[in-house]
């Protein structure tokens, strides 16, 4: 919690809505946040917290209500195409870059990141 006092960060680590540690290994790290976000660096294929990923990535994603927001940084930066499947229902995705196809698999969204060239920016 950077920039947290330190009476504030022991607040936010003591009853049933503390941050938990999901995975903290040389493969993942893994940390979900008051149940509204999940942050994990995968350095393999893996899931944590009901995200799978098919390549090493980097995953923020942020919960806010009934909206989700995910973001994915590649690490290797090798520009191949990086599948991410979140376990939660979703009923439509409304704004993604081209680069990210939604693919169909159900109720549970599954997406390919196709960066197209090493180290490109999607907005």
């Amino acid at each position: 919690m950077p920039g947290a006092a330190r009476d504030e960060v022991a607040r936010r680590t003591v009853g049933p809505r503390r941050p938990r540690v999901l995975a903290d290994d040389a493969s993942l790290q893994a940390v979900e946040a008051l149940s509204l976000s999940l942050t994990a660096a995968f350095w393999w294929p893996g899931s944590a917290g009901g995200l799978t990923v098919s390549r090493p990535a980097a995953v923020p994603l942020r919960r806010q209500g009934r909206t989700g927001t995910l973001s994915v940084s590649h690490p290797t930066r090798t520009g191949e195409p990086q599948e991410l499947e979140w376990g939660r229902p979703v009923r439509k995705v409304p704004d993604h870059p081209d680069a990210v196809e939604i693919l169909p698999t159900g109720p549970r969204p599954r997406l390919r990141v196709t960066r197209g060239e090493a180290c490109a920016t999607r907005v």
